[in-house]
């Protein structure tokens, strides 16, 4: 069924493929993603979580319960990779052409992601060449606390704040917010915390 639905090509079907589960936080599109009050576009619900597949040519992404394929991405559509000091499993994964992809996956899984993906755009790299293809993904380092993430027209649409190590908020982006504007901030409280109970009355 995921063979099908991914239409592979003969040389997919050659070369394998690498596999492994990850948590996808803009699986309904950056837009989305930022956007508060949508239960179906949550970056926390259980729609993250995803099945993510690398062959020769492409990034695959299925749902993890259904095995539906959610999202394709060419490798020539790569840009870069984004990496943080603030987290060993995030990753922003940067496209020419289409939205940032927000992922989270487990610390070995992400090294090897990255070195399967390397070794895959530089083969892509060899077969095809031109301008429109690196030599392998790039990989950046950015060790502030605050990023932007790039709309299909590689515009700042979110951005990604960590509070500390592994511990973030993904919120529209907002140049002139507290975030982001160099100045001294006093008697703020950046967020209350609520806490609902429910109570149940027995019959």
């Amino acid at each position: 069924k995921q063979t099908m639905a991914a239409q592979l090509s003969d040389d997919e079907r050659e070369g394998g493929f690498w596999s492994d589960w990850v948590t996808h936080y803009t699986h309904a599109g950056l837009q989305a993603a930022v956007q508060a009050g949508r239960m179906e576009t949550d970056p926390a619900s259980s729609r993250n979580a995803q099945a993510l597949v690398l062959t020769c040519e492409r990034v695959l992404l299925f749902d993890a319960r259904s095995w539906e394929l959610q999202q394709v991405v060419a490798l020539s559509g790569i840009q870069g990779i984004t990496l943080s000091p603030y987290s060993e499993s995030l990753f922003i994964l940067r496209l020419h052409h289409g939205s940032d992809l927000l992922v989270d996956t487990a610390p070995a899984v992400r090294s090897r992601l990255i070195e399967e993906l390397q070794v895959m755009t530089r083969i892509v790299a060899a077969m095809w060449g031109g301008d429109d293809f690196n030599e392998s993904t790039r990989i950046d380092y950015n060790t502030s606390n605050i990023l932007s993430l790039l709309d299909d027209e590689r515009s700042p649409t979110g951005t990604l704040a960590f509070l500390e190590k592994n511990v973030f908020l993904l919120l529209p982006y907002q140049p002139r917010s507290a975030f982001l504007v160099d100045a001294d901030t006093f008697y703020f409280g950046l967020l209350d915390m609520y806490c609902t109970e429910v109570s149940h009355r027995g019959t």
